[in-house]
């Protein structure tokens, strides 16, 4: 949809933006789901990202772990095998300690501790939350 000005005969500066975020947008999801889906594929592992744009925003309000992740948790959850573990990626500056412990024992729970986490790149304070992720012995 172009939205246009009541000056001009051409689309808003700020809709052409928007469809351009927007295209931008979809592409990243894209390749972000091919990448899921190969690592889940050669792990046959459950895979979930976490991560937070906290390195690319001047301010970092709500990029940190809170009480309405356990929410986004549950449902990512929702309709996965449990019998097949989780590896949780993360990229976080970490959050509030029991938003943290909450979804931690709430992801023990639902995998019978069966969780590895991957960071690529950073997972700070909460994020790294002690030994919540022991090393497997397979």
């Amino acid at each position: 949809m172009l939205l246009f000005s009541n000056r001009e005969l051409g689309p808003c500066a700020n809709a052409i933006a928007n469809q351009v975020m927007a295209q931008a947008n979809a592409a990243v999801d894209t390749v972000r789901r091919k990448y899921l889906a190969q690592l889940h594929a050669k792990t046959q592992r459950n895979v979930i990202a976490y991560y937070s744009g906290f390195l690319s925003k001047s301010e970092h309000l709500a990029l940190d772990i809170n009480d309405e992740d356990k929410n986004g948790f549950m449902s990512a959850v929702h309709q996965l095998e449990r019998d097949k573990g989780l590896d949780l990626i993360l990229h976080t500056p970490g959050g509030r300690v029991a938003a943290t412990q909450s979804i931690v024992n709430y992801l023990h729970k639902m995998f019978k501790g069966d969780l590895r986490a991957i960071v690529p790149q950073i997972a700070m304070s909460g994020g790294t939350y002690g030994d919540a992720f022991k090393s497997r012995t397979d």
